[in-house]
């Protein structure tokens, strides 16, 4: 987001005298404060359950060691997420001052991390369901692990270099602004070269939906037709098995589609303003003007950049628990041995 320096803002709200940052809602504040620190214990302990879980777990098939090696990575993903929202939450609970984001090289960690951590996110969970695709129209297909995780490195590496290189160029700053609670890599005012680095992450962060909406919806034409070469391939116990595997990855998807349609839908309206602003001046001002509202300047980056993605790390972990038997007997004896 380009969203100026706090003097910037202060002065293009005098034409927005309900959008003075004084004007906000301590009370909403504080529930959100509350609800992320909630999700920050919930998710991060959930999530490292759920890692150990996958670390330990048997397989024998070249697929079920690949979704396993994929489960692991998800669960290490969805633990940086959720540990890494106490920043926010601290901010929302002490009037949006925040005492930890003041710090310029915290700022600047957390920053790049939040840019790489949803990403890679929306990356794994493409990867999963493209790949469970790829087992329905090809079953004998031996997915293969070191592939992933060159992909991996590449796209995190991918995404630092599309960080660093305008830091480094002075095209771009990682700050913390009281408007969004937490710090971010900004474009710097009046600079086309900025604003189109940030088209680029709006492509980033919303293409990977159109894979993802595919595959499930083509999991779920297909998922009769795999159900029946299950039954006659294999075992009932391992037609079952893959069936199962198969509505879960379907709900994991589902539920990264519903938490990020509020990124989708916030980052299309930003890049109207984007385009619009290419090659204008005041770009704080016009910013104001386009995000005309106390929620949608306030709080929508915050709940839908942040808290949607944390939601959705905490929510995996009730999938895994709601459809993995051997999640839940995994769990039953960490807390009743």
């Amino acid at each position: 987001q380009l969203t100026g320096t706090e003097e910037e803002c202060m002065e293009a709200s005098t034409h927005h005298p309900q959008l003075n940052i004084n004007n906000i809602s301590p009370v909403l504040d504080s529930c959100l404060g509350v609800l992320c620190v909630v999700l920050f214990v919930f998710g991060t302990l959930s999530n490292t359950v759920a890692g150990l879980f996958f670390v330990f777990q048997k397989a024998s098939s070249p697929a079920q060691i690949y979704f396993k090696q994929l489960y692991i990575m998800v669960a290490v993903v969805d633990v940086l997420i959720c540990g890494t929202t106490f920043p926010v939450a601290d901010t929302f609970l002490n009037g949006r001052k925040g005492p930890m984001f003041r710090n310029g090289g915290f700022c600047a960690v957390w920053g790049v991390l939040w840019e790489v951590l949803p990403s890679v996110s929306v990356l794994l969970v493409a990867v999963m369901v493209i790949s469970r695709v790829i087992l329905i129209r090809h079953p004998y297909y031996k997915l293969d692990i070191r592939r992933l995780r060159i992909i991996v490195c590449v796209y995190v590496i991918g995404i630092l270099l599309r960080v660093g290189i305008p830091v480094f160029l002075d095209t771009a700053q990682v700050s913390y602004s009281r408007r969004v609670c937490y710090c971010f890599v900004t474009t710097v005012p009046d600079n086309d070269t900025g604003l189109l680095l940030q088209a680029a992450t709006l492509l980033q962060l919303a293409l990977p939906i159109v894979p993802v909406i595919g595959g499930v919806v083509l999991t779920l034409v297909r998922f009769r037709s795999l159900r029946s070469f299950n039954r006659r391939s294999a075992s009932g116990k391992r037609a079952e098995m893959l069936d199962r595997a198969t509505v879960t990855i379907v709900v994991m998807c589902s539920v990264y589609i519903v938490c990020n349609v509020p990124v989708f839908v916030n980052y299309c309206y930003y890049s109207i303003w984007l385009f619009r602003s290419l090659g204008g001046s005041d770009l704080v001002r016009t910013y104001i003007d386009h995000y005309d509202s106390k929620f949608l300047l306030f709080y929508s980056w915050s709940i839908t950049y942040v808290f949607c993605v944390v939601v959705n790390s905490n929510v995996n972990v009730a999938v895994y628990y709601w459809r993995m038997k051997p999640f839940r007997r995994f769990v039953v004896k960490c807390f009743y041995p």
